[in-house]
Formats: C-alpha cells, structure tokens, sequence
C-alpha cells in the first residue's frame, strides 16, 4: 500500500514540480509571462496581417451567434482550430485580458503604426535627400481629406511611404 501512495506522490511530483518550484514566484510567472507574450504576438500579428491586407479588423455583428465575426477573430478562430495553444490561452485568461476587444486592438494597431513611422523617420534622416508629398481629396461623405507622404532614397531605392491621414 506504501508504495502505490509512494508512486502516486513521484507522479504528481513529476507533473507539477517540487515544493520549491511551486512556491517560487519567479517559476509560476515565467510561465505565465510566456504564454502571455505568446498570446500577444498572435493578437499582433493577426492585426499586422490585417493591416497589410488592407482588410477591416471588425466586423458588424462579433457576437458568438454571428456567422462573421470580422476578420480578426475570424482568423483568431481559425488560427485556434489548428493550434488548441491559442483557444486554451484565450479560454484560461479573464476577460479584461484577452485582448480582443475593439479598444486594444485600436490600441495595439496605433502602436504599430507608431513604431513603424519611427521606422520610415530614421530611414529618412539618414537618406541623401526626401520630398514631402500633400495631396487632399473628398471622400463618399464629401469630407475633405489631407494625406501625407515621404518620399526618399534608402539604399539606392527609392521609397514612398503613406506616413499620415487627416481630416
């Protein structure tokens, strides 16, 4: 009897670690921290994909009945049918951090946007020469818009990047 009880104490010992390993902060954080970080860059990388597509994050209904949520937690879903990491991760964290809503993922789209124009800033500084383009045009409502662009050489190419849009 000793030893069954022997052998089931080394089998939750081998599945959950020792005392120490369970009272240790910076050992449960690690992976925590991990699996967060994890499920950040598929959140940001299915914004980038989206954005690079020049397709809409959201759609009109995103309700759990929709038959089309938009295209980011269409792809979110899609993503988790082939890999049950990302479903587990978006099932076990509370709702204020999934990082699904329509606010974050405003949020983390602006970020990248910010890092990528200091992206197209620094390859400005150093490019030999850069113009600024100006354009305005009206859109479907008949509001006049105002988009910017640079244009510059990096590298003996020469490059053209939308950097801004205002109303």
């Amino acid at each position: 009897m000793a030893a069954v009880e022997t052998q089931k104490v080394w089998a939750i010992h081998q599945i959950i670690g020792s005392v120490d390993k369970q009272l240790d902060p910076n050992f449960r954080n690690e992976k925590f921290i991990d699996d967060n970080r994890k499920h950040l860059m598929t959140v940001l990388d299915i914004i980038t994909f989206c954005a690079k597509q020049d397709i809409p994050l959201r759609g009109d209904d995103e309700s759990d009945q929709s038959l089309n949520k938009g295209n980011f937690l269409e792809i979110l879903e899609l993503l988790g049918k082939y890999d049950s990491n990302v479903t587990k991760r978006i099932e076990s964290l509370p709702g204020n951090a999934k990082m699904l809503s329509p606010d974050i993922q405003n949020d983390l789209l602006t970020s990248l946007a910010s890092v990528l124009l200091d992206y197209v800033k620094s390859e400005v500084e150093i490019a030999s020469c850069y113009a600024i383009l100006a354009d305005e045009v009206k859109d479907a409502s008949k509001k006049e818009l105002l988009g910017a662009s640079l244009r510059y050489i990096h590298k003996g190419n020469v490059r053209e990047r939308a950097i801004g849009l205002l109303n």
